[in-house]
């Protein structure tokens, strides 16, 4: 039996009790409990992992080892980890990693995690602190470090010069954050006819391209029920999946 299903179901933004934000790691062990429950509940497949200290309090991409642990327990609730890694907003971690420091120190990581995480990203938007360059350079070492899927998360509305993904034959292909017309903080909301619209339009080009388009980032602190309708319509227009909430 495989550790995990194939598919990418999943929400990084899932509401939890008492939670408008959460990081597994920094939960407590029942809070931890609860969160997989929820996450299963909703037929979900995966569960998202942040590692840079900005958002996690440790620095988990120095300590894989002090990740094991959460996310062997996602594994045995057979849902798949999602590892995020891109110090974005973390001018600490970006200056402490910069250049051939992060491949050095993810040649480190991803040996230690890799039996127990089922995809990578690239990201959050990369554009913040890495060139299209230095993407392909990291993407590269990653994998020849593993044979998981590896996505490109950009910033709002940005796919990236079709040349270029042709070029990263290391690429699964770009996990798209949508554009937004409900801005109104906290939060945010992708409209309906953008998710069907750019979905066609972007996941025949990558798969033009050889690559494949998921949809990744649409909703944020609005009522559930909308982020998982964005999710379904990019499922019915071309996404191999949704990561940020969808209904099957």
């Amino acid at each position: 039996m495989a550790r995990w299903p194939k598919q990418d179901r999943s929400d990084w933004a899932m509401p939890l009790v008492g939670k408008t934000f959460w990081v597994y790691q920094r939960l407590s062990p029942a809070m931890r409990r609860r969160a997989l429950t929820e996450t299963l509940k909703r037929a979900y497949t995966r569960l998202h992992f942040d590692i840079f200290p900005n958002i996690t309090k440790r620095d988990y991409f120095a300590a894989p080892t002090a990740l094991l642990p959460f996310l062997q327990e996602s594994v045995t609730a057979r849902l798949g980890p999602i590892i995020w890694l891109g110090p974005e907003g973390d001018k600490g971690s970006q200056a402490k990693y910069q250049g051939i420091k992060f491949t050095k120190q993810l040649k480190k990581f991803v040996p230690i995690v890799d039996a127990s995480v089922a995809e990578y990203i690239l990201g959050p938007e990369v554009e913040e602190y890495w060139d299209d360059d230095e993407v392909s350079r990291i993407g590269a070492v990653l994998r020849t470090l593993t044979k998981k899927p590896i996505w490109v998360h950009r910033k709002t509305g940005e796919h990236g010069p079709w040349g270029w993904w042709r070029a990263q034959t290391w690429a699964t292909g770009l996990a798209y954050q949508f554009t937004k017309r409900d801005m109104q903080k906290p939060g945010f909301l992708a409209h309906p006819d953008d998710v069907r619209d750019e979905t066609t339009l972007y996941a025949s080009r990558l798969k033009g391209v050889g690559k494949k388009f998921i949809a990744s980032e649409y909703a944020y602190l609005r009522p559930e029920h909308k982020a998982q309708a964005l999710g379904a319509i990019a499922l019915q227009y071309g996404s191999v999946g949704f990561m940020n909430g969808g209904r099957l």
